[in-house]
C-alpha cells in the first residue's frame, strides 16, 4: 500500500473511531441518566443516540481536530484520549445546563435540576469510556507508518 493509502485509511479510522466514541458516549448519557437506568427499545434507542450524537456532534468538532493533530504529532498516550473524553464529556454537560437555564424545574413532572452531581458522575464516566474507545480504535496506533515488507 502506497503513502496515500495509509494516508486515507488513517483518517478514516480517526473518523470512525471519532464516530463510534461519540456513539458510546451518547449511549452512556442515554441510558443512565435520561432514561433512569432502564434500557430503551431498540429503535427508540437507536434514534434518540442518533440525535443525540448529530446534536454533540454541533459543538465537538473541535475535538476531531485535537484527534486530528494528535494523529499528526503521533500522541499515543492513553491519558491523553481520556482527556479529550473528558473534555467532550463536560463540554455536554455545560451545553445541556446552559440550555436548561431558562427553563424552571417541574417537581410534578419528576424533573430535576440541570445540574446534579450524579449528572456529573454519568458525563464523566461517558467521557472516559468515550476517549477509551477511541484509543482503542484509533489513538493507540496514531501517526504509525506501516512499511511494505522487503522484496527479496
Amino acid at each position: 500500500m502506497n503513502r496515500f493509502a495509509q494516508s486515507v485509511v488513517r483518517l478514516l479510522r480517526v473518523a470512525f473511531g471519532f464516530i463510534l466514541a461519540m456513539l458510546a458516549g451518547c449511549a452512556i448519557v442515554l441510558v443512565l441518566d435520561l432514561n433512569k437506568g432502564r434500557v430503551p427499545e431498540l429503535m427508540a434507542g437507536t434514534f434518540i443516540i442518533g440525535f443525540l450524537a448529530f446534536q454533540s456532534a454541533a459543538f465537538l468538532w473541535p475535538l476531531l481536530l485535537v484527534e486530528l493533530a494528535a494523529e499528526v504529532r503521533r500522541w499515543r498516550a492513553l491519558a491523553f484520549h481520556l482527556a479529550v473524553g473528558l473534555a467532550g464529556a463536560l463540554g455536554a454537560l455545560a451545553y445541556a445546563v446552559v440550555q436548561a437555564a431558562g427553563e424552571p424545574v417541574d417537581e410534578l413532572l419528576g424533573d430535576e435540576p440541570a445540574f446534579t452531581v450524579y449528572r456529573l458522575a454519568i458525563h464523566l464516566a461517558a467521557g472516559l469510556a468515550a476517549g477509551l474507545l477511541y484509543w482503542l480504535i484509533a489513538g493507540r496506533t496514531a501517526g504509525i507508518q506501516f512499511t511494505e515488507g522487503s522484496k527479496t
